[in-house]
């Protein structure tokens, strides 16, 4: 049938049948572009919320690594504190202030992603615990122990107490 055809029959019905693949391949690659879309825009509205989780995350981390800088000031040592040019308490001041802008960081993700507040409530709340243990047992007494001249104990608090919590509010 096809080789009774008038060639300018057959070469319409294969510019037609091409025409109609072209565009089907177009609609489906439509269809795909907007799916990526809508993902790529969940995946945009996420950002903010894991760069403040991340914030957390580095100032807990800094908390600790102040707590550990605090140790070589230990006058026990007296070769190790010559080395420093500056007092203890500017160690305990950052571990402060880092401990507070872990509190500020849960806050800040909740205004970040107020849409995944419910889906993920039980996580901000165990969140919300895991910072406050962190503080409360394994920063402010570890501050104490400094303060009041005590740096054996506060080597012991942080390797028993301030490491385990650490690792715990990493892992959520």
């Amino acid at each position: 049938m096809f080789a009774r055809m008038a060639v300018w029959k057959r070469l319409t019905l294969l510019v037609s049948i091409a025409g109609i693949g072209l565009i089907s391949l177009a609609s489906l690659a439509l269809v795909e572009f907007a799916k990526l879309e809508v993902e790529a825009k969940s995946v945009a509205r996420q950002v903010p919320a894991v760069r403040y989780a991340q914030r957390i995350i580095v100032r807990a981390l800094d908390v600790r690594s102040q707590l550990l800088l605090a140790l070589q000031h230990n006058p026990a040592i007296p070769e190790i504190v010559q080395l420093h040019d500056h007092p203890l308490q500017m160690h305990l001041d950052a571990a402060r202030k880092s401990a507070n802008e872990l509190r500020d960081g849960v806050q800040q993700l909740l205004l970040a992603a107020p849409e995944t507040r419910h889906e993920q409530s039980a996580k901000l709340q165990a969140l919300e615990v895991a910072i406050e243990q962190f503080e409360t047992q394994g920063v402010q007494p570890i501050i104490k122990l400094f303060e009041t001249g005590r740096y054996a104990e506060a080597n012991v608090l942080i390797l028993k107490r301030t490491h385990p919590l650490y690792h715990q509010l990493k892992a959520l």
